[in-house]
């Protein structure tokens, strides 16, 4: 049998190993998880929103909806796969927020239908994950993604981290998370023309 020092030393050396493991995937940047493409290239969807409503008093309702950016010529593995099928909504919220979001009742829900939603802090900040999402192409197009907050974290700015002007957002194509593309630049304003220069006087 055993001795107890042994399983103890067995035990403590696990622990050492998961408490790494967790470090290596949370001390980076948002979305905060392994992953093997990370490319905006390889982001097929937009979120799009948030509008606000108020359900009840001291509660913000925060509604997404997804824009389908189209297909590819030749799209990134994790383009057709997130085409196929989006597993988890990751948003990247405010640390400071998650007793608000507790306290809200920790809603989120798609088309009505509620789900579950993790809210992650780590030490670069916080994730919330949305997670059995299951949309595709065709049903993200009517989508409407719901998350709640209340307390002091009741408005965009205050709840949600920005990224170029918008709520950052990720999106995985299932558990395995291999694929979680980060928002990119939006495309540069097309400037108009200039008008042509006045045509010569006649001589």
């Amino acid at each position: 049998m055993p001795s107890p020092l042994l399983f103890v030393s067995v035990l403590a050396a696990a622990l050492s190993v998961a408490i790494s493991q967790n470090a290596e995937v949370s001390d980076g940047a948002f979305p905060f998880c392994r992953c093997d493409d990370y490319s905006s290239l390889s982001m097929p969807y937009t979120l799009v929103g948030p509008s606000l409503s108020y359900p009840s008093a001291g509660v913000t309702e925060f509604a997404f909806g997804i824009r389908y950016n189209g297909p590819l010529f030749h799209p990134s593995v994790c383009y057709t796969k997130l085409e196929a099928n989006i597993y988890k909504i990751l948003l990247h919220v405010n640390p400071e927020c998650s007793d608000s979001f507790r306290d809200s009742g920790r809603f989120a829900s798609i088309n009505n239908v509620r789900k579950n939603a993790l809210f992650e802090t780590y030490p670069n900040g916080a994730a919330m994950r949305i997670v059995s999402v299951d949309l595709n192409q065709t049903s993200a197009l009517s989508a409407v993604v719901r998350v709640r907050s209340g307390g002091s974290c009741t408005t965009v700015n205050s709840f949600f981290t920005l990224k170029y002007g918008a709520v950052d957002y990720s999106f995985t194509e299932d558990k395995a998370n291999l694929c979680c593309p980060k928002v990119g630049p939006p495309p540069p304003q097309m400037q108009p023309a200039s008008p042509p220069p006045p045509s010569p006087s006649p001589p």
